[in-house]
C-alpha cells in the first residue's frame, strides 16, 4: 500500500507541475540526433549532435546522467565517438559548445567514402543496416531487432506510465470535444476562448483585455489547458528518476538512441518506415509514447490542440502561435475514446516498422549527363 501511495504522489506532483507550465516543455537532460547525408558522389557524411541540459540545479540522478554525458564526450568515449573510431574516417571533426562554463552541445561529423560503412556505424545498436548499390541506384535498409536498452524496472515504469497517459489522454480528448462542440454553436467565440487555452504560446500580457471571455468560457478553456498540461507530464522527469517517461518508453521500444534523419541527393523512389521532411530529408518517427500519440493525430478531433504545444519530436515549438489562423480552422469531433481504447491504440503504435527503406538514384556523372543531353 505504501508503494502505491508514493507512486501516486509522484505522479500528481509531475502533472501539477506540467499543468502550471505546460507551455515551457523542458528539453530532456540529454538529447541526441543523427543525420546521415548521402551525397551526389555516393559518399556518406555523418553528423551526430548531443544536447546536454544545464546541470547546476538538477536532482541527483539527473545530475549524474548529465555529468556522465559530459565526461563521455570530453573523453571521446560517447556512443558516436565509439561508433566512428573503428571506421577511421578520412576526415572527422568534433566541436563543443559551452554556456556559462558548462558543456551544453557536442557536434561530431565524419566523411566516409563508402556508404556501406553505415553497417559498422550501427554495430552497437539493435539494428541491421546496409546500403545496396546497383548501377546509379542506391538503397538504404535498416532492419530493427528487439531493443534491449531498457531494464526490467524501466519496462515496468513504462507499462504503468502508459496506463496513466491513456487516462490523461482520454480526459484531454473529452475536454477538446467539449470546447469544440461549444464553439460549433458560437463560432465567433473561437478566437477568444482558444486564446485562453493557449495563453502560454501567445505571450500576451493583457490576455483578458484582448480576448475577453465569460466565466463559463474561461472554465472551458482552463479545463482544456489543464488537460493538455497533464499530457505533457511525460516530458517531465519525475522525482527519483533520471529520464522522462517518454525517454523511458523509447528505451523500451525505439531501436535508435537518437532522432534519426536521412538526406539523399535526389527524390526517393521507394520509401518505407520514414516520414518525409523538407526537401530530400526523411526522418524515422520516434517509437515511444509520444510517437504513438502523434501517430493518432486527428483520429478523434481535428485540429489537435496538443500539437500546438508539442512538436512531433516532443519539443516546444518556437515562435508565437497565430491564434487567428488556428481559430479559423474547421473543427471536427469524430468521437472520444475511453482510456482503455486509447491505450490499445497507443500500444499498436509502440513497435518500429519491420524495415526502414530509402531508394534513390545518383545524378548522372558529367560525361553521362552530356551524353544524355546529346541523344
Amino acid at each position: 500500500m505504501g508503494d502505491r501511495v508514493r507512486t501516486h504522489v509522484r505522479l500528481v506532483a509531475v502533472v501539477v507541475a506540467a499543468s502550471m507550465a505546460f507551455s515551457c516543455i523542458p528539453d530532456p537532460p540529454v538529447r541526441e540526433s543523427l543525420l546521415l547525408r548521402f551525397d551526389e558522389a555516393g559518399h556518406l557524411l555523418v553528423f551526430a549532435t548531443t544536447w546536454i541540459r544545464g546541470g547546476q540545479n538538477e536532482p541527483g540522478l539527473v545530475l549524474d546522467r548529465i555529468s556522465a554525458a559530459r565526461e563521455a564526450a570530453l573523453h571521446n568515449d560517447d556512443l558516436w565517438a565509439r561508433a566512428l573510431r573503428p571506421l577511421s574516417p578520412p576526415s572527422e571533426r568534433v566541436s563543443f559548445g559551452w554556456e556559462k562554463g558548462e558543456l551544453r552541445k557536442v557536434e561530431r561529423s565524419a566523411f566516409l567514402e563508402e556508404p556501406d560503412a553505415v553497417t559498422r556505424l550501427f554495430s552497437e545498436l539493435p539494428v541491421s543496416a546496409f546500403v545496396v548499390a546497383s548501377g546509379r541506384e542506391r538503397t538504404l535498409e535498416i532492419h530493427p531487432a528487439r531493443t534491449l536498452r531498457a531494464n526490467t524496472r524501466q519496462r515496468q515504469i513504462v507499462s504503468e506510465g502508459l496506463g496513466r497517459f491513456a487516462d490523461l489522454g482520454a480526459v484531454y480528448l473529452r475536454a477538446t470535444a467539449t470546447v469544440y462542440r461549444y464553439l460549433d454553436e458560437r463560432p465567433e467565440r473561437a478566437r477568444d476562448v482558444l486564446a485562453h487555452a493557449f495563453s502560454g504560446r501567445l505571450g500576451e500580457e493583457k490576455l483578458d483585455e484582448r480576448f475577453p471571455v465569460s466565466e463559463a468560457e474561461a472554465a472551458l478553456a482552463e479545463s482544456l489547458k489543464d488537460a493538455m498540461g497533464g499530457m505533457t507530464s511525460i516530458f517531465q522527469v519525475a522525482e527519483e528518476e533520471a529520464f522522462t517517461l517518454d525517454e523511458l518508453s523509447r528505451l523500451v521500444y525505439d531501436p535508435f538512441p537518437a532522432a534519426l534523419t536521412v538526406e539523399v541527393p535526389g527524390p526517393a523512389e521507394d520509401v518505407a518506415g520514414f516520414r518525409r521532411g523538407e526537401g530530400n530529408l526523411w526522418s524515422a518517427p520516434s517509437v515511444g509514447i509520444w510517437g504513438a500519440m502523434y501517430g493518432l493525430v486527428e483520429r478523434w478531433v481535428t485540429p489537435e490542440p496538443i500539437m500546438v504545444l508539442v512538436t512531433p519530436e516532443g519539443l516546444e515549438p518556437s515562435g508565437k502561435l497565430d491564434i487567428d489562423a488556428f481559430a479559423a480552422r474547421p473543427r471536427t469531433v469524430h468521437g472520444t475514446p475511453t482510456a482503455s481504447e486509447l491505450r490499445a491504440a497507443l500500444e499498436a503504435g509502440l513497435a518500429p516498422p519491420a524495415v526502414y527503406r530509402l531508394r534513390w538514384r545518383l545524378p548522372p556523372r558529367e560525361g553521362e549527363a552530356a551524353l544524355e543531353a546529346g541523344r
